[in-house]
């Protein structure tokens, strides 16, 4: 669902190179009482979108063959919609649910009259 570039300012990869990612998701009570998570992934996420409560961490090895390991950040605003549904997802919602939620990026794919696999997506407003 989600995807990400890693900057080759930070480290240089080959394409497809295998990495190990680590999810790290604060509890909403843990939110209440302290906030965003100190490695949030989503930086523009506000305190009303699950994106707040998400790191995600990465670690391999570099194209030198040198290991790296480090927090992913981003400032992409449609990052959070998407990051936002993930959320949803990992804490037992659905689809369906989260498309009735605001700032959600909802991927459908289904088969129209012509029997055609047909993909459409959609951000929730909010």
């Amino acid at each position: 669902m989600a995807q990400h570039t890693i900057s080759r300012k930070w480290v240089h990869l080959e394409h497809n190179a295998p990495v190990q990612v680590r999810l790290e998701l604060v509890t909403e009570d843990e939110f209440r009482r302290k906030g965003k998570h100190t490695n949030v992934y989503c930086v523009n996420a506000t305190n009303d979108d699950p994106a707040s409560r998400l790191a995600v961490f990465v670690e391999g090895t570099s194209e030198n063959g040198e290991p790296f390991a480090g927090w992913l950040q981003t400032n992409a605003e449609k990052q959070v919609f998407k990051i936002n549904t993930l959320m949803d997802l990992l804490e037992g919602g659905s689809i369906t649910k989260s498309r009735l939620l605001p700032r959600r990026w909802i991927d459908l794919n289904f088969q129209n009259e012509h029997g055609e696999i047909v993909r459409r997506i959609f951000y929730t407003v909010g």
